[in-house]
């Protein structure tokens, strides 16, 4: 394990051994998240390598792991992220939830951390930085919007990172109903290539649509079962817009846009990642269940369908990648060691790693790339606590940048890779991760559904040099 965090470790920046305050990181899960008490204890935050939040907490670092609403719209879940730091009941808003008809409150938190927006001896603000995968970024940015220009609260702190972000949207919550089903078996698909075997009924999830008076799974209920009777309700009907789906849609981000804003206090930070430019899926380095959606996503482009250019084709299984950079409204920059507040830094981008990978899911030995800068950022800031095991020195952090974006060029991909990355798997979901993705009847199997469903979903030929990639692939 400790190989596995060191990248991490070193991408901690000298800024972070010098940071004086020691306030929090909260990580906040994306699209069909889960929180750490479900799925058996397999963690969204590390997965089959470890525990990501223990990890940083055993180098002197104060992390919680937000858990809230996997399928609800952005607006939903940041009530709900907000609630469950600072404490108390869920509060959707009287106007939204008329407008939306559904219940007004939701779950009452104890509170990961109850003291945020309290004022210090020094007259300072108890502040936190957010850390989001996927749609917790959209989330994260919709809840700042929401304490500083819609309510009373704390202040939220002065930076936020999104890591593999749809700040813009994904073409793949536009096509849900072309392959809805295939969306909605990806969490069981998942769970399954890592051995926690979705079938079983004692396993814990919840949807956390209570407002919506969906119940949570049922004891007789095994996950397939839940997740069918989740999605057969009428707010994942085409058209509906507090749900996730909406949120996650190219025109859903672009309507959130329009009142969401890049905050002038706040440091954004974006991390991207993609696979390939026709992003085919290379399944020695992606997700098997992600492969489908990956050609899905590269095909939705042509300018007759949503008017969106070849600069959406590339992306990571879930989400484009040109969507990671910025929302729709605010300047980005380079980051070149020096944060500019109100404005998205762009962080290096992540080449060769799929969507699961970003939050540890499933993944190579340098998948800590991405939480490890996040925190150097905001160590650079003075938003975290000093590690207490050491500093690290500015050529060893260097060095071991371009090593790391070595590691992260999956272009050409060999079956070795894969097998250095099994060599020493640290838990039995890695185990069984590795066991079945080296099973190669299941790597041919895998490629012929992909194809299949994207021909029958798109009913249309992908591209030109994608049907070279599958020559050249067989």
């Amino acid at each position: 394990m400790q190989t596995l965090f060191s990248v991490a470790l070193l991408l901690l920046s000298a800024a972070v051994a010098t940071a004086t305050n020691t306030y929090p990181v909260v990580l906040v899960h994306g699209f069909a998240g889960w929180g750490r008490d479900e799925l058996l204890g397999f963690k969204y935050w590390g997965g089959i390598q470890g525990d990501l939040q223990a990890e940083l907490e055993a180098q002197g670092y104060t992390v919680y792991t937000a858990s809230i609403g996997p399928f609800s719209s952005n607006w939903d879940r940041a009530c709900e992220l907000y609630a469950q730091i600072k404490g108390g009941v869920t509060d959707y808003g009287a106007a939204h939830s008329a407008n939306h008809d559904h219940s007004r409150y939701g779950k009452n938190y104890t509170g990961l951390y109850p003291e945020w927006g309290e004022e210090n001896a020094d007259g300072s603000i108890k502040k936190i930085h957010l850390v989001g995968h996927s749609m917790g970024g959209q989330t994260i940015r919709m809840m700042a919007q929401m304490l500083e220009k819609g309510t009373t609260g704390p202040p939220v702190g002065t930076s936020g990172s999104t890591i593999s972000t749809p700040n813009q949207g994904t073409t793949l919550a536009d096509g849900f109903s072309e392959i809805g089903d295939t969306i909605k078996d990806l969490l069981v698909s998942v769970i399954n290539v890592v051995g926690i075997f979705g079938d079983s009924v004692d396993l814990i999830y919840d949807a956390q649509l209570d407002q919506w008076g969906i119940t949570a799974k049922q004891d007789d209920e095994t996950l397939q079962e839940y997740l069918d009777r989740v999605f057969s309700s009428s707010i994942f009907d085409s058209g509906f817009k507090d749900v996730s789906i909406w949120s996650l849609s190219v025109a859903g981000a672009k309507e959130e846009s329009t009142w969401v804003e890049t905050l002038s206090d706040i440091y954004y930070y974006s991390y991207q990642g993609h696979l390939q430019k026709i992003s085919y899926p290379n399944i020695l380095t992606m997700l098997l269940p992600l492969d489908v959606l990956s050609i899905f996503l590269g095909s939705r482009y042509a300018p007759d369908t949503m008017g969106l250019s070849t600069d959406w084709q590339p992306n990571d299984g879930a989400v484009n990648t040109i969507s990671m950079s910025q929302d729709y409204v605010g300047d980005l920059v380079e980051f070149d060691g020096s944060s500019e507040i109100g404005k998205w830094n762009e962080m290096t981008q992540l080449t060769g790693l799929d969507h699961g990978r970003h939050a540890a899911l499933p993944g190579p030995r340098h998948l800590r790339g991405p939480h490890g800068a996040a925190l150097q950022s905001a160590g650079g800031l003075g938003l975290l606590s000093p590690p207490r095991n050491g500093q690290l020195d500015g050529h060893r952090q260097a060095e071991q940048r371009h090593l790391d974006t070595e590691h992260c060029d999956g272009q050409h991909p060999d079956p070795g890779d894969l097998e250095a990355l099994c060599e020493s798997p640290i838990n039995t979901y890695a185990e069984n991760y590795c066991a079945t993705m080296l099973n190669s009847t299941l790597v041919n199997d895998t490629i012929a559904t992909a194809n299949a469903t994207v021909e029958a979903a798109t009913n249309t030929s992908i591209n030109t040099d994608v049907s070279s990639t599958r020559r050249l692939r067989g």
